[in-house]
């Protein structure tokens, strides 16, 4: 045995020990750097598209992130939906695509959400008017008559297409035409 063991010496001091690659330094560091900024930038991007809009360039990100946002709030989708439309409309910008996307959103909401009156409150400003905004108080033409007002209901249909009821009211200005006196009475 103690030759077996003689033997196993030589033949080990005999091969010459080949080293080891290391790793070299620079090599680590880039890796650090990109799992920090990963680790930081990644975070950030997603709370920078938070409030992006359609056609922004960080709009893909906030629709990837949504899916996973909304394991914690399912109504996630629905209010930045809502709060698209609002936003877009504040810049006068289409809204059509959104506002089909929020409705897509609510419906797979619960009936009681409030998010249901939101969007139902934006479809009701969205909607033209048929007369013009009149004020409390009635403007008067040059004779100081005040317009005729008209009140007329028709039938809507809101977003659940339940049939309401729509009061608009008309205002017409008054007869703008004048009589002058016959030229003896001046």
């Amino acid at each position: 045995m103690d030759s077996h063991l003689a033997e196993i010496d030589t033949v080990l001091a005999s091969r010459r020990a080949t080293p080891v690659r290391k790793v070299r330094l620079p090599v680590m560091r880039w890796v650090a750097a990109a799992v920090i900024l990963l680790g930081i930038g990644a975070p950030t991007v997603v709370v920078a598209s938070a409030n992006s809009l359609p056609g922004d360039l960080l709009y893909p990100i906030k629709q990837i992130v949504e899916p996973i946002l909304i394991r914690f709030d399912p109504e996630v989708v629905a209010r930045h939906r809502i709060e698209e439309v609002i936003e877009l409309r504040v810049r006068n910008l289409p809204t059509d695509d959104v506002l089909r996307e929020a409705e897509e959103a609510v419906d797979r909401l619960p009936s009681d959400s409030p998010l249901r009156d939101e969007l139902a409150d934006l479809e009701t400003r969205d909607q033209p008017s048929d007369s013009p905004p009149t004020s409390t108080v009635p403007p008067t033409d040059t004779t100081g008559r005040p317009p005729e007002t008209s009140t007329r209901t028709t039938q809507a249909s809101d977003i659940s297409g339940a049939t309401v009821p729509r009061t608009t009211t008309v205002t017409t200005p008054p007869d703008r035409t004048t009589t002058t006196p016959p030229e003896g009475d001046r």
